[in-house]
């Protein structure tokens, strides 16, 4: 089953850590602490980085902003890594506001999705809820949702489906009650971006902390500064 990771106290304990960390190197450049206690921070902070991707790998969550057409659509998007280069979405948030139709309100939780094409309960949608960051998968031509079936969720008492076309153009569709109100507004995709920091990233810099150990380890024998 999917679920979702609470960032927050992560972000906190990784900035409380640097602050530490910190310091710890001013103290040992002052020469008020020796190398090797130094090494042993620097150690602990890499372990952090090293376990902090594996649960940051599990889910992530971006920031949308559709438009066009009288259409305005933003908020976030919380997915979890399916494989390749796909996400199952298990959460959407933000607001919807439909000039054309009316439609407008805040955006529920997406429908339930098992990467296989479903049917809205409308009858009129086939979605999926399938994410893909980069575009690259197959059925999605560069666009994050897919171009066959998309992406279904509720806003102001409608059934709401996006679909991809290719790049950043997108189709909304709206209905209800089994009726459409609208199937081909155009719409773009203004702004799509990652919200929690990626693990390679964290990954990177917890590299480059264990080489500063292991150089810090081979200059100074364990020795204090003076």
């Amino acid at each position: 089953m999917s679920h979702k990771i609470s960032f927050g106290p992560l972000i906190a304990n990784l900035t409380l850590s640097l602050y530490h960390v910190a310091q710890v190197v001013f103290l040992a450049w002052k020469g008020k602490l020796a190398m090797k206690s130094l090494q042993a921070a620097l150690l602990v902070l890499t372990a952090f980085f090293a376990i902090a991707p594996v649960a940051m790998a599990d889910s992530a969550v971006y920031f949308y902003d559709f438009g066009g057409q009288g259409v305005s659509i933003s908020g976030t998007i919380t997915a979890t890594y399916a494989g390749g280069s796909v996400y199952d979405i298990t959460d959407i948030t933000g607001k919807l506001s439909d000039a054309n139709t009316g439609a407008s309100g805040t955006i529920t939780d997406p429908f339930t999705a098992s990467a296989t094409q479903e049917t809205s309960a409308d009858g009129l949608w086939w979605y999926d809820n399938l994410l893909s960051p980069s575009g690259s998968a197959t059925n999605f031509d560069g666009s994050v949702f897919d171009t066959t079936n998309g992406v279904l969720f509720f806003a102001g008492g409608y059934e709401i489906n996006i679909w991809g076309n290719g790049g950043n153009s997108y189709t909304l569709g709206e209905a209800s009650g089994k009726r459409y109100s609208e199937y081909n507004e155009i719409i773009d995709l203004l702004s799509f971006s990652l919200v929690t920091p990626e693990p390679p990233s964290v990954m990177l810099l917890g590299t480059g902390l264990l080489g500063l150990t292991f150089v810090l380890f081979r200059r100074s024998g364990g020795r204090a500064i003076s």
